[in-house]
């Protein structure tokens, strides 16, 4: 009887264990994915779903290409499958008005959970506490060590970058080719082929400035190789005003480069607009076109099979001081009021792996800033890029300090202006911009 009676207290003792685990087993059935469990670079962690509250990220960007907008698209699409409580609510706005916007929206209580752009060019919004710090995160190891200073702001990282960019010179191979002209190495090589082109009836620059921002971006195509070649912190001497732009002889040589150009453009370039630009050149009916690497995808949706390149444009006459201006572009940063920085986490582990990197390499048609990314680059005009960053030709323009706030916001103002103005005294415009930068200082 003993014996039946122990045997029956093991029973119930083991019945009790097994129902103590099987209980245990279905409670955790389901629990909600942690962000540390997300950080994996091929994005296989990710398959498990995060929380499964309804939950709407709001992404404020200023990307006008329809191919970048269409791979953030995709992105987020991508992600959301992999957690279908998450979904997006995309806001674009026109580059001019983004800043000014975003800082409204943040004053506002209504910033979005992501913000497009890099921590570097928004430093006053970073030192104020309105942008999340990102350091700790895995993902911040899935980029090249290169794409780190524009994205951090007094020792802490503040944002991620996808993709290296440059702004730079695209060119028609097959133009050049027709009329014996070969990539310029000289400021006078390039005049050359302008007046060559000119004398042909050829248009040799494609311009947009009624969206006046891309008079900014071909002013720096023109001007920061040199002068970030030369001196790598004169952005923020101009900060500190320890040095005024007429104290830099290559800043009024290379604006006074750009000018030279100018004539030798399509009609009307303050009635073309951005779109309008690309379309003349995808379509050969200018020879080049000064704008970012991050205008191949619209070429290339116009003219898939258009023979391109990408070069730096010379503005001076030392060959060796010519390079291109080259940094991360698209980048994202978190807002420090976000009520869901889990998902943001994981989506910036997402877009950092090799699948996002896939996707948005192949729908923006940018070069990714991730080490080993896994993407294959077959256009002539990017392999032209990345033989520049290998041959040791290019700069980093963000690798020191950058303006910030009302410097930036008048700099570019007056690059604008300058684009605009009928009389192309160099000299003297350049002592009103030190003016202005001196008032902003008092």
């Amino acid at each position: 009887m003993k014996k039946i009676l122990a045997m029956l207290m093991v029973i119930i003792i083991m019945s009790t264990v097994m129902m103590g685990c099987s209980k245990k087993e279905t409670e955790n059935e389901g629990v909600d994915q942690t962000p540390s469990e997300t950080n994996d670079q091929d994005g296989d962690a990710l398959d498990k779903p995060l929380e499964k509250e309804e939950v709407t990220l709001t992404f404020f960007h200023h990307m006008s290409e329809e191919a970048k907008r269409l791979g953030i698209e995709k992105l987020a699409a991508a992600f959301s499958e992999r957690n279908p409580e998450v979904t997006f609510d995309i806001q674009a706005m026109d580059f001019g008005q983004y800043a000014s916007t975003l800082k409204t929206k943040i004053a506002a209580d209504d910033a979005p959970d992501i913000m497009f752009g890099r921590p570097k060019g928004y430093s006053d919004l970073v030192q104020a506490g309105h942008i999340m710090e990102l350091s700790g995160n895995d993902y911040i190891n899935h980029m090249q060590d290169s794409a780190l200073p524009a994205l951090t702001v007094d020792g802490g990282v503040y944002g991620i970058v996808l993709d290296v960019t440059a702004m730079g010179t695209f060119y028609n191979k097959d133009i050049f080719a027709a009329h014996g002209l070969e990539v310029p190495t000289t400021f006078d090589e390039l005049m050359h082929i302008a007046k060559t082109l000119d004398a042909a009836g050829i248009t040799a620059f494609s311009r947009g400035y009624k969206d006046a921002w891309t008079a900014q971006v071909e002013h720096n195509a023109f001007n920061h190789g040199e002068m970030f070649g030369l001196y790598p912190n004169w952005m923020q001497e101009i900060t500190e005003g320890t040095k005024k732009f007429s104290d830099y002889p290559e800043f009024t040589s290379t604006l006074q480069a750009w000018a030279d150009t100018l004539p030798y453009s399509n009609d009307d370039i303050f009635g073309t607009d951005y779109s309008k630009s690309i379309e003349l050149f995808a379509t050969g009916q200018a020879a080049m076109f000064s704008q970012g690497m991050w205008a191949l995808g619209e070429i290339r949706k116009i003219a898939p099979d258009i023979n391109i390149g990408f070069m730096a444009p010379p503005a001076t006459n030392q060959a060796d001081l010519v390079k291109l201006s080259a940094f991360g572009d698209d980048g994202f940063m978190m807002s420090a009021s976000t009520k869901h920085p889990e998902y943001v986490n994981a989506f910036f582990d997402f877009v950092l792996s090799s699948e996002g990197a896939t996707i948005w390499s192949d729908t923006a048609g940018q070069v990714s800033f991730m080490k080993d990314s896994g993407v294959t680059y077959t256009d002539p005009a990017i392999l032209e890029f990345i033989s520049y960053i290998e041959e040791g030709k290019t700069v980093g323009q963000e690798d020191g300090p950058f303006l910030a706030g009302q410097m930036d916001a008048t700099y570019r103002e007056y690059q604008e202006l300058f684009a605009a103005k009928g009389d192309k005294e160099v000299e003297s415009f350049v002592s009103d911009l030190d003016a202005e930068f001196d008032a902003i200082r008092d």
